[in-house]
């Protein structure tokens, strides 16, 4: 019991950034939900935060970790949803709370026209990768000293020069694409309104840094019902289901998206799936397995 009360009066204190509430609703945001952010996107925020203070799980250790959000927005720029939040990490090993907690992260997503799948870039000096994709050098001597640049071949076109300028003007954030999004961990919490507007600018700089060959430059909210159904899927009996479910006017729509499933938009059996599957190149099967991850121990 004692550890246990250790643990809870050194977390760090949840006050309230002073006059965001204001700031943001008065500006047409919205409180976002308790968890703003779902699934492997929320596992990935918090081993950046091991990775931002010297842990992470490449060491075998057994940490459990969750998250608890606060002063989270949800607004629009530019058609994109953007949420802004803090967010602090609890972790425990074995069962047994550590006793210590960290400073908290700084967390703004902006979403994106189109998927951009495992792409990572995180200072060189921290000491544990956030993903074990291959790293990407995108033939900048100077972004390469101060970054390392993770993700598919695809990735790479994302990561523009001006896009690695925006991003080499600090070296206390990471930034990480999962599905349709694109999020920025800063270490340490929003402590001011100016820094959290400060953030969402730069985010916002950096996806409009994303040349419109690689991406569209806005959000065609057309597909939205059937996108939304696929982000609901999160494993592959689920997918197969979604499958054979699909009207015609739904194949037209997936076979016209850039999601990694577009490639099974005529596919209505569970056996035709395996055929398609097995004559897709490694690339095309790893996009396809990253959709249905998710994380574990939840």
């Amino acid at each position: 019991m004692a550890l246990f009360r250790r643990h809870r009066e050194a977390e760090p204190r949840r006050e309230r950034v002073p006059g965001l509430r204001d700031a943001m609703l008065g500006q047409g945001w919205t409180e976002a939900p308790e968890r703003p952010f779902k699934g492997n996107l929320e596992d990935v925020f918090s081993q950046i935060e091991l990775s931002m203070h010297g842990l992470g799980t490449a060491s075998g250790t057994p940490y459990r970790r969750d998250s608890n959000f606060h002063d989270a927005y949800v607004g629009e720029i530019d058609g994109r949803k953007v949420t802004v939040a803090n967010a602090y990490l609890r972790l425990d090993v074995d069962g047994t709370p550590m006793p210590f907690s960290f400073r908290g992260t700084s967390i703004c997503v902006a979403e994106l026209p189109t998927m951009i799948l495992g792409l990572v870039v995180q200072p060189r000096h921290l000491r544990h990768q956030v993903t074990h994709l291959p790293e990407i050098e995108p033939g900048d001597p100077l972004f390469d000293k101060q970054y390392v640049v993770r993700g598919t071949a695809d990735a790479a076109q994302v990561v523009t020069p001006e896009m690695r300028q925006l991003i080499g003007a600090r070296d206390d954030w990471v930034f990480v694409s999962q599905q349709a999004l694109f999020g920025c961990v800063g270490r340490g919490a929003f402590s001011t309104v100016d820094e959290v507007r400060q953030r969402v600018a730069d985010v916002m700089a950096i996806v409009r840094a994303i040349p419109s060959s690689v991406m569209p430059d806005h959000i065609d909210r057309s597909v939205d019902d059937l996108m939304a159904r696929i982000a609901a899927v999160d494993d592959i009996d689920g997918a197969l289901a979604l499958l054979q479910s699909l009207s015609d006017d739904d194949r037209a729509r997936l076979a016209a998206s850039d999601t990694p499933l577009a490639v099974m938009a005529d596919v209505r059996t569970p056996e035709e799936a395996m055929l398609r599957f097995e004559s897709l190149d490694q690339g095309a099967r790893l996009q396809l397995l990253a959709m249905f991850e998710r994380s574990g121990g939840r």
